[in-house]
């Protein structure tokens, strides 16, 4: 009988199980449908990440140079080849480093949810001043190229001002503007340009391509948000100061050589969908340290009570699945540490409330739900926290297997399942 009982436990186990990994299938195909239309709808109504390059400063040189010509002729049949020096008048573009920059740009978070994911939103109020200088001897004019962060974006308060004259915006829609300043040799223009655009994820700020060189350089981000870091490719801001309610990030510059870029990332929170998935995946793992528990507790106390029968170890299993169908469902609509503590609040009492009417209170709360509350409560909760899950997991199995190890040192096996076959 005993042998049977465990066989039907087994297969009450591994039914739960392809009903977690259905479930947990089921999470990953929403979240990446979710993310696949999320992302281009929110990318439509709110912006995308937005990647803000250094406008470009130049002026043109006509030069003459000599080009070689090859004339092809015949003669009597035979080829003849006879080549000709010409000259010829090129253009060419110098360009010209900004003599300082001083820029200010204002980060404004904002969270948005669409389905089971959360998007990081913001409103970037960028300001910026690059004072550009005709170290020619001869007059130059100095043409000026801006390149907009992103194409599918608003820009509010939109400002582009060279030399105190207000740039005229283009009739047709163009993803740079350009302008050009005549300036004297030694003389110094201000170029102004500021807007303010909503974007998503993460704020970038590029020198150019390549490896470029800034003199007198000053950038300031200021952050409403304290949880600030950094895209990959971008250095670490030279001071950072609390404020109020963020941060004040500044990196500057006397005279630097870089090819890489500067930037916040923004912070995310968790989603929903992801984290589901990853507790329905692993809801195995609690269910088989719950049964264990529930199987050495039946084995030792055989005495004093029945065993317990497979069919409570069904219904035990469907209040595990419960909170994991629960929270798959409702993060949809209520926040994901509510749904958390609705979802894990429901199976508790399911389990509670059935392992009291079959065996009573007191072994419903010492056997069934001080198990459950270590073993599904708190190692789903550790998925709240990516870089110690797996810590928090060893040591909560750890102290299972110390408390099994110690309470039942002294038992006789061979006694408690002989008595069973008898």
């Amino acid at each position: 009988m005993t042998v049977l009982r465990t066989v039907a436990i087994i297969f009450i186990f591994f039914c739960s199980v392809i009903a977690w990994v259905i479930l947990g299938g089921t999470l990953v195909h929403r979240t990446d449908q979710a993310k696949e239309f999320s992302a281009g709808a929110v990318g439509e109504l709110w912006g995308t990440e937005q990647y803000q390059r250094a406008p470009r400063f130049y002026y043109k040189v006509a030069r003459e140079i000599e080009v070689k010509e090859d004339e092809e002729g015949a003669v009597e049949g035979e080829g003849r080849r006879e080549v000709t020096t010409k000259k010829k008048v090129v253009e060419e573009t110098v360009f010209v480093e900004p003599a300082g920059a001083d820029i200010d740009v204002g980060l404004n978070l904002k969270h948005r949810k669409k389905g089971l994911l959360w998007f990081s939103t913001y409103v970037a109020d960028y300001r910026a001043t690059y004072r550009v200088t005709n170290d020619d001897p001869q007059p130059r004019r100095i043409f000026i190229e801006f390149s907009f962060p992103a194409t599918n974006a608003l820009y509010d308060d939109f400002t582009f001002v060279v030399k105190n004259v207000e740039v005229e915006f283009p009739s047709s829609a163009a993803d740079v503007i350009a302008t050009s300043v005549d300036l004297a040799p030694g003389e110094t223009a201000d170029v102004v340009i500021g807007y303010k655009s909503p974007g998503l994820d993460r704020w970038v700020y590029s020198f150019g391509e390549g490896v470029t060189r800034v003199r007198d350089y000053k950038l300031t981000a200021r952050t409403d948000f304290d949880d600030v870091d950094f895209p990959e490719g971008c250095v670490s801001p030279t001071h950072k100061e609390k404020a109020d309610d963020g941060w004040l990030l500044t990196w500057q510059y006397k005279d630097l050589v870089t090819g890489y870029q500067l930037g916040v990332e923004m912070p995310k929170k968790l989603d929903p969908g992801p984290i589901a998935s990853r507790m329905s995946f692993f809801a195995p793992v609690s269910l088989l340290f719950f049964f264990t528990v529930l199987f050495i507790i039946s084995a030792v106390k055989v005495g004093s009570a029945p065993p317990i029968h497979p069919m409570n170890y069904f219904f035990l299993a469907a209040a595990f699945f419960a909170f994991h169908l629960l929270f798959a469902y409702l993060a949809d609509h209520v926040g994901i540490h509510l749904t958390f503590l609705m979802s894990g609040a429901v199976s508790c009492l399911l389990v509670f409330i059935y392992v009291t009417l079959a065996r009573g209170a007191k072994y419903a709360v010492a056997y069934a739900t001080f198990p459950q509350l270590m073993f599904l409560i708190l190692f789903s909760y550790a998925f709240f926290y990516p870089g110690y899950t797996g810590l928090i997991i060893t040591i909560g199995a750890i102290v299972t297997l110390a408390v099994l190890m110690f309470a039942t040192a002294r038992v006789d096996w061979a006694g408690k399942f002989r008595t069973k076959e008898s």
